[in-house]
């Protein structure tokens, strides 16, 4: 408790102490005690105001919770003291929940205050995964070589990312990242119109973040090189994003619920590009890795990652393939397909005919819009897994912490899945321009078109009605 010394003004204007001013003067004195506070009382004598102090020593007890605590020592500071604040360090053993005492003691004026404070919280290391790659969409081919698909305007490209099947305990990882994260980064590839774009990444659950981008300048996807072959999907395009780092945070046991925090996905910040590296990967460059680019080889190579998880290999390009249901040759038909990765847009089929002979082919022109996903869409998923290296932000104890929560060591597994955000039906359409073929490409496939969605990227597909 603070002691202050009081001193009014008397008649005449004099300050008013403990002398009296005027020791011969005699009068009749009447006590009229005006105000009492713990510390202080106040009394009249004869319209003179006179302060009396006294002096008191207090103890109170309080708990402050600290939150989310990273640092070790972490300085932990009451307000109160002489100098505005009183501090002290608070020491860690190892990531989890906190309870811990410290006793503080001001002096102001004659009076002793003690304080005993309880600080609570949770300690965390912090660290960062560094995977090798992370597949960001797919577009998919129209049928024909001068057919094309263009997303423009409110498109949105992404997909909602789970890394919580990477840990021993699936229910040990919540997100912690909100909107607004932007992440800027060059497209290279084969896609037309787009030199760079704006991705964002926000949380949409407590276990996935969505990591998405607005098309506003535009993609343009051309159709296979031969008209003859209709759907050819070894022209799809899989967007390869080369250099995503994911920050964690560990704040309990290994195995205990919650007891990671994943953060927003950033760029890794050893990448000399300084943004998101993100690739443009036709079917047919992984279904045969000789015909890339040399250029484009150079960048899948990944040469300034120290880490040892290294560039893009035979293995990660058969990974990245097999996120495409329909490439390769595939059987796949979304009308059986018992985990719904595809939604079919009712009112949008369109004829692929071919051209009467010594005609030239017919091109459609159309708008393509996204409807509500089904339900069993919404349940649509794929994972695949990484390589990953793990960097501590300052305690050392980050990396033995999070290797041992995860299920397999150095990697990290990715679950694709249906994003509200990414497949809202007011973010998503396309326009279409559809060639059919001329009569000396001798098509005989199908004629009649069906627009499908996927559910777990967003993009339109493009399947014939057998």
């Amino acid at each position: 408790m603070k002691c202050r010394q009081l001193f009014m003004t008397g008649r005449s204007g004099e300050a008013m102490g403990t002398n009296n001013p005027n020791p011969g003067f005699t009068m009749n004195v009447k006590l009229v005690p005006t105000l009492v506070l713990s510390t202080l009382a106040i009394m009249s004598f004869a319209g003179r105001v006179v302060a009396l102090s006294t002096c008191q020593n207090k103890s109170e007890q309080s708990t402050i919770n600290l939150g989310i605590v990273t640092t070790n020592p972490y300085s932990a500071c009451v307000g109160g003291g002489p100098s505005g604040e009183e501090c002290t360090n608070l020491s860690f053993s190892g990531p989890g929940a906190f309870s811990k005492q410290h006793t503080f003691t001001f002096s102001v004026g004659c009076s002793t205050e003690t304080d005993l404070v309880t600080f609570t919280g949770t300690f965390g290391v912090t660290g960062a995964a560094s995977l090798k790659y992370v597949v960001l969409g797919i577009d998919y081919a129209p049928p024909g070589a001068k057919s094309t698909v263009s997303y423009a305007g409110s498109s949105v490209r992404g997909t909602s990312i789970s890394t919580m099947q990477s840990f021993t305990n699936t229910s040990s990882v919540s997100t912690s990242g909100d909107g607004g994260f932007n992440l800027f980064g060059i497209i290279s590839g084969t896609g037309t119109g787009t030199a760079s774009a704006s991705y964002t990444s926000e949380s949409d659950s407590s276990s996935s973040l969505t990591l998405q981008t607005t098309t506003n300048d535009g993609d343009t996807i051309p159709g296979p090189s031969s008209s003859a072959a209709g759907v050819d999907h070894d022209a799809d395009i899989i967007w390869v994003w080369l250099n995503p780092q994911i920050p964690y945070t560990v704040v309990g046991a290994a195995g205990a619920a919650n007891s990671i925090l994943q953060g927003n996905y950033q760029s890794n910040p050893a990448d000399p590009a300084g943004e998101m590296d993100i690739v443009a990967m036709p079917v047919i460059w992984l279904e045969n890795p000789s015909m890339i680019p040399s250029d484009v080889l150079s960048v899948l190579a990944r040469s300034w990652d120290t880490s040892g998880v290294g560039g893009l290999t035979t293995a990660d390009y058969a990974t990245i393939l097999a996120q495409d249901p329909l490439a390769g040759g595939s059987s796949y038909n979304p009308n059986t397909d018992p985990n719904s990765r595809f939604d079919l847009q009712a009112g949008f089929d369109f004829n692929y005919e071919p051209a009467a002979q010594g005609n030239n082919p017919i091109t459609e022109t159309f708008s393509v819009s996204a409807q509500s996903t089904s339900t069993a869409g919404q349940g649509a998923s794929t994972s695949y897994s990484v390589g990953a290296s793990f960097t501590a932000d300052a305690q050392v104890d980050f990396v033995v912490d999070i290797s041992g929560n995860l299920k397999t060591s150095d990697t990290i597994t990715n679950t694709s899945k249906w994003s509200s955000i990414v497949n809202s039906a007011t973010t998503k359409t396309a326009s279409l321009s559809i060639t059919g073929p001329a009569f000396t490409d001798n098509y005989t496939g199908p004629i009649q078109m069906q627009v499908w969605r996927d559910n777990i990227y967003g993009s339109f597909m493009f399947f014939p009605i057998n």
